[in-house]
């Protein structure tokens, strides 16, 4: 006996999958491009310490943040919080040009605070849209999506530093112009981020409507929070949480210890393009 699943019909630029894919291209211009950068270790520059403080910075301040951005979702809606979360990239990636071109830091240590308050917003404006918006049968779908097109942007970046610093066949920095290229690309995440529907707006094939649920204040919001990190289930899977980004400090600074900056651009890009394949790889 089949079960029949009645489907309404939606304007594409209205559809959850439309909103995934919005988030999908912020991931691919901002977290893709941060991947690509970074994956080349030091920044793509040649002093890892100043690189290693940026990074220290930007997930501290993301850790701290995050907990708190929640509640300003739920206010603010989503959608602002992802184009809020799109604003403070661009001064990070710009940071690392300065220092290799001028060997001033003081633009990566203030963009690094901006990267982390940026982060906080756009991870947790994702997470909310893409387990929100979509219908039951496409979520895995959405993040998917989402996952494919941040190691697509990844590799895409990785692939433009291998190709401006091939002839690079020693230690050193990458070149000026993949700085000026990535920035480029990481200036884009902002139009993208308007594009996306309001909750209200937002059309299913189930005729549900997407709900978000506003506590009366920040203190109440809050107050559940501390309700939901007392679950068995949330508490179980905070290991994970911590062993998902551990091993990138590490990684970066080897790629940077031992390759040149040819090869250090080539190794980010194989890296992100394995993410790419198992992204879309499917499951059964």
């Amino acid at each position: 006996m089949s079960l029949d699943v009645e489907t309404h019909p939606v304007t594409w630029y209205r559809s959850s999958i439309f909103a995934a894919f919005i988030v999908a291209a912020t991931a691919f211009t901002l977290p893709g491009v941060f991947g690509a950068l970074n994956g080349m270790g030091a920044g793509g520059g040649a002093k890892p310490e100043i690189s290693n403080a940026a990074n220290a910075i930007v997930f501290g301040v993301l850790a701290v943040g995050s907990i708190f951005v929640g509640a300003i979702c739920n206010t603010i809606t989503p959608k602002w919080t992802l184009v809020v979360g799109t604003l403070g990239y661009v001064p990070y990636a710009a940071g690392f040009y300065v220092v290799d071109k001028y060997e001033k830091d003081w633009l990566l240590l203030f963009g690094s605070v901006t990267c982390g308050l940026s982060a906080c917003f756009l991870w947790v404006a994702s997470g909310a849209i893409l387990l929100g918006y979509p219908e039951e049968n496409r979520k895995g779908t959405a993040i998917s999506i989402k996952f494919a097109l941040q190691n697509l942007g990844a590799s895409i970046g990785g692939i433009i530093s291998f190709a401006l610093n091939i002839r690079r066949s020693y230690r050193g920095s990458i070149s000026n112009a993949t700085y000026i290229v990535l920035i480029v690309i990481m200036c884009l995440g902002f139009p993208f981020a308007l594009f996306l529907p309001k909750a209200s707006r937002v059309e299913r094939t189930d005729g549900r409507k997407v709900m978000i649920r506003k506590s009366p204040s920040f203190l109440k919001e809050f107050h559940l929070l501390a309700k939901l990190i007392q679950i068995p289930t949330v508490l179980a899977i905070v290991p994970l949480m911590l062993y998902a980004q551990w091993f990138l400090s590490y990684q970066w600074q080897f790629n940077f210890a031992y390759f040149t900056v040819r090869h250090r651009a080539l190794n980010s890009m194989l890296f992100y393009i394995t993410g790419l394949i198992a992204a879309l790889s499917p499951v059964e």
